[in-house]
């Protein structure tokens, strides 16, 4: 009796649930391709950036790809950072100059 009951009741359920009125959502994604001219002048801060990086190549012996590096802290007298050679886990400070003529580096444990 149990089965006769159940029957129409999945039967039902199967009806009910093909039939209903379902919308197919679908987005386009749209793209924009914005292509800028080159600037005539270069950033400052990228330039900045480069000397940073520059020096912190030089002084590590290291690729900027294995150098973590912190944020660069304005002093009185210049510039300060820290960096990391991730691979060989040895730390740095660096300080300079406002122009980047000294450069004084020593190891932080």
């Amino acid at each position: 009796m149990k089965r006769l009951f159940l029957i129409p009741c999945i039967c039902t359920t199967l009806l009910i649930s093909c039939t209903s009125k379902k919308t197919a959502t679908t987005t386009a994604a749209t793209t924009e391709n914005t292509t800028q001219a080159p600037d005539t002048e270069e950033n400052p801060l990228k330039k900045f950036d480069q000397k940073v990086n520059q020096i912190t190549e030089q002084y590590s012996g290291s690729p900027m790809n294995s150098i973590a590096r912190s944020e660069i802290k304005e002093t009185p007298s210049g510039y300060e950072w820290k960096v990391m050679n991730v691979k060989s886990g040895k730390k740095y400070i660096i300080t300079t100059d406002k122009d980047f003529g000294s450069v004084a580096i020593k190891q932080n444990r």
